[in-house]
């Protein structure tokens, strides 16, 4: 079960922002975070 230990020894990296951060903070973390993945267009990473 190859796939298996794959998914054992596989790493995530979580950012746990508080409710009460304002939404223009919380899009600049995510668009900071997202940098490496495909880019969302506008309507998708505002409600992201």
């Amino acid at each position: 079960m190859q796939w298996q230990r794959r998914v054992n020894n596989t790493q995530l990296v979580m950012n746990v922002i508080d409710p009460r951060t304002p939404s223009d903070v919380m899009y600049d973390i995510f668009k900071r975070s997202n940098t490496g993945g495909t880019p969302l267009h506008a309507q998708r990473s505002g409600t992201a």
